[in-house]
C-alpha cells in the first residue's frame, strides 16, 4: 500500500502534499512550545502561584493510587474528575496555610517531632525507629530534613 502511494505521489503534487504537511507540522509544534511557557503555575490563591509541577506531581500521584486500586486504565472523564479534586485539594490546602498564618496558628518543630516519635509504625519494641521512619520517607519519595 505504502509504495502504490509513493509510485503515485511524484513530482510537483508530491512536492506541494509535502511542503503543506511540513508547514502544517511546524505551525503546530510551534504553536505548542510556546504556549507552555507561559503557565508555570496551576492556580493563583490571594497572590500565591500554585506551581504547575506541583499539581502534576500531585495529579500523577492520585491516578496511579488509583490504578493501582482498581487495576484498569483510568476513563477519560474520570481523569478529569481527579484533576479537578487535586486542584481542589491544592487550594484548599493553600487557604488553610494562609488562614493559619494570618491568625498566628503554627506547630513547633518539637511537636511535629514527638508526633512522628508516637507513631506506632515507627517503632520496635516500643522504641522510636529511625530506620523504619526512614524507610517509609524513601518508599514515598521522601528524605528526613
Amino acid at each position: 500500500m505504502l509504495q502504490t502511494i509513493r509510485d503515485r505521489l511524484t513530482g510537483w503534487i508530491a512536492t506541494i502534499i509535502i511542503v503543506v504537511i511540513g508547514l502544517a507540522l511546524v505551525i503546530s509544534f510551534g504553536n505548542m512550545n510556546t504556549s507552555s511557557v507561559g503557565n508555570t503555575f496551576a492556580a493563583r490563591v490571594n497572590g500565591y502561584e500554585i506551581p504547575a509541577f506541583e499539581f502534576r506531581d500531585v495529579l500523577q500521584n492520585q491516578e496511579q493510587q488509583w490504578q493501582a486500586a482498581y487495576g484498569v486504565e483510568i476513563p477519560d472523564s474520570l481523569r478529569i474528575e481527579i484533576a479537578k479534586e487535586v486542584l481542589e485539594s491544592l487550594v484548599r490546602q493553600r487557604l488553610l496555610k494562609q488562614y493559619s498564618e494570618y491568625n498566628g496558628y503554627g506547630v513547633s518543630d518539637r511537636v511535629v517531632a514527638d508526633y512522628i516519635r508516637a507513631v506506632p509504625a515507627f517503632q520496635l519494641g516500643g522504641e522510636f525507629s529511625t530506620a523504619s521512619y526512614e524507610s517509609l520517607l524513601s518508599s514515598q519519595g521522601l528524605t528526613r530534613t
